[in-house]
């Protein structure tokens, strides 16, 4: 497994350029490695990009709503507890999320390597841990003698909160991507 340092000097090369300090020059670290992009129409990525910050907002909406319900399903221990590991995998995801929003056209390798690491993990993880806590919600009202009509909004909250985001995840799997030659570094320029 190659290292943060590895990764930045197999694909960084540094260049001085003149300066007015004490040494005369300073050091300008330019991106020699291969862009990543999107291998679709400008609009088609915007619109992707568009789906999938909304898809993430509401997911985090979703399950926000049925964790915050005063329900005797949220105090159960196996719906609470594959509910609060679902949280960590929601906090990657939110952050994949945002940064596949931010992404410039041209990404670099490293940029490209964490945005798909954390969208092809994190959402499939929130939304199987959901789905399980949905479940388990589920199991809990059929054992119960009788149950209100709004203990049924939790189970379904965390459904579809997990179902957006395995769509997430589905959908950012299906985008294509080329790998392109960074032509830039032969002249000095960076983009």
């Amino acid at each position: 497994m190659r290292t943060l340092r590895s990764t930045f000097e197999e694909n960084y090369r540094a260049v001085p350029e003149p300066s007015g300090n004490r040494r005369g020059f300073k050091m300008r670290y330019i991106y020699i490695g291969p862009w990543y992009i999107w291998n679709l129409p400008r609009e088609r990525v915007q619109t992707a990009k568009r789906l999938m910050g909304a898809a993430c907002i509401f997911s985090i909406l979703l399950f926000f709503s049925g964790a915050f319900l005063n329900s005797p399903l949220n105090h159960d221990r196996y719906v609470s507890l594959t509910g609060m590991l679902s949280i960590a995998a929601l906090v990657f995801e939110v952050f994949g999320a945002a940064q596949f929003c931010a992404a410039r056209e041209k990404m670099t390798t490293m940029d490209f390597h964490d945005i798909q690491t954390k969208l092809m993990l994190a959402p499939l993880a929130h939304g199987v841990l959901l789905l399980i806590t949905a479940a388990f919600a589920v199991r809990q009202l059929l054992r119960w003698d009788g149950f209100v009509l709004t203990d049924t909004v939790v189970p379904m909250c965390y459904a579809l909160s997990g179902i957006l985001s395995l769509l997430m995840f589905f959908y950012f799997r299906s985008l294509p991507i080329r790998k392109e030659k960074n032509k830039d570094w032969d002249i000095g320029l960076s983009s």
